[in-house]
């Protein structure tokens, strides 16, 4: 006599691989007399280990945080917990320490070098824009339009871009805050918009103008169009 049986094996994840960071070492700039809160940069961390040994990770700081400047979350962004100044401290040496989520827990060091800089001098510069949509039949899909240009003579300052209240419409855009890229919506008319965009380092705050035209494109344009293909560019670096 006999019998079959089915038998099912479920191989188990064993925590033998401390998380990793993308850097042995970090080192942030970061502005004096910032208000706390304040983000000073990101580490980024990744584990080979499956779920429960990997992710979520834990973040402290062992060392070097005098006055207790600085606080980890657990997306290893590095805040500010107190206003900073060059006059006390030009120069933080932050020992870290991230460890996993497995049984036991393992864990990885580093080191973060914060320096304490001058407060913004120069306010930014961003150039006016002006973008052309072709909406074919009135029917826009939505997408990229265009990139802000903006600088600053401060080398250590981190600009932010914010669409400011103007015009009727202008809810339909939208502006990413760090690349300064434009979007449109879906559902924008053919006519011509007038954004009010704004650049801040922190400190100074610039505004400039950008317009937007839209224009439709009927069938029997089409009928007498000349197309021209580009190779090897994205609408993005197009625009």
């Amino acid at each position: 006599l006999s019998s079959t049986v089915f038998i099912s094996i479920s191989v188990l994840d064993v925590n033998d691989n401390p998380p990793t960071l993308t850097q042995d070492n970090y080192t942030f700039f970061v502005q004096e007399d910032k208000m706390p809160g304040w983000a000073v940069g990101q580490m980024i961390v990744s584990d080979v280990d499956t779920f429960p040994n990997g992710a979520p990770f834990s973040f402290s700081i062992l060392s070097g945080n005098a006055d207790l400047a600085f606080r980890v979350v657990s997306d290893g962004t590095l805040y500010t917990a107190a206003r900073l100044s060059t006059r006390a401290r030009s120069v933080y040496y932050l020992q870290v320490r991230v460890g996993d989520s497995g049984f036991p827990p393992l864990h990885t060091d580093s080191w973060i070098t914060v320096k304490v800089i001058e407060e913004s001098q120069f306010a930014p510069t961003v150039l006016p824009l002006e973008v052309f949509i072709i909406a074919y039949q009135e029917r826009w899909p939505g997408g990229e339009i265009g990139h802000l240009i903006a600088s600053d003579q401060d080398p250590y300052d981190t600009l932010v871009f914010a669409m400011e209240p103007s015009q009727p419409g202008q809810g339909q855009f939208s502006v990413e805050p760090r690349r300064g890229v434009l979007t449109a919506g879906p559902m924008v008319d053919a006519g011509r918009y007038r954004l009010n965009i704004s650049v801040s380092d922190g400190k100074f705050t610039t505004y400039t103008t950008v317009t937007v035209l839209v224009l439709p494109l009927w069938e029997d344009m089409l009928q007498h169009s000349v197309s021209i293909r580009l190779r090897s560019m994205t609408a993005h670096h197009f625009v």
